[in-house]
């Protein structure tokens, strides 16, 4: 027996993902556009990876993920083991992992 089409054509969701429906500003999805194009990244994976990267960022502080803290280890570190440091924290989410995991 065949399934009967879910509303408007669309297809179901799959049982282990959600979904959700956003309203953005025109301005915010454009830009949002842009960017996914850019990475090369449907537009629902670029929110999914923005969210998760604002997520483990505000439970994590910048030296929890490195496991050092530069101003409770300043006097163990050379400044150019400082300036990784600094240079790493600035680093988005997605590098920091993919640089961790270069170095394992």
């Amino acid at each position: 027996m065949a399934k009967s089409p879910s509303p408007a054509g669309r297809r179901p969701a799959s049982k282990q993902e959600d979904r959700f429906v956003l309203r953005l500003p025109r301005e915010y999805h454009e830009q949002l556009a842009v960017v996914s194009r850019r990475n090369r990244r449907s537009m629902n994976a670029e929110i999914t990876l923005l969210l998760e990267q604002f997520v483990e960022e505000k439970t994590l502080t910048a030296p929890d993920r490195v496991g050092l803290d530069p101003d409770t280890c300043h006097g163990a570190l050379d400044e150019s083991a400082m300036k990784v440091i600094e240079k790493f924290k600035r680093f988005s989410l997605e590098k920091q992992k993919a640089l961790l995991d270069l170095l394992e």
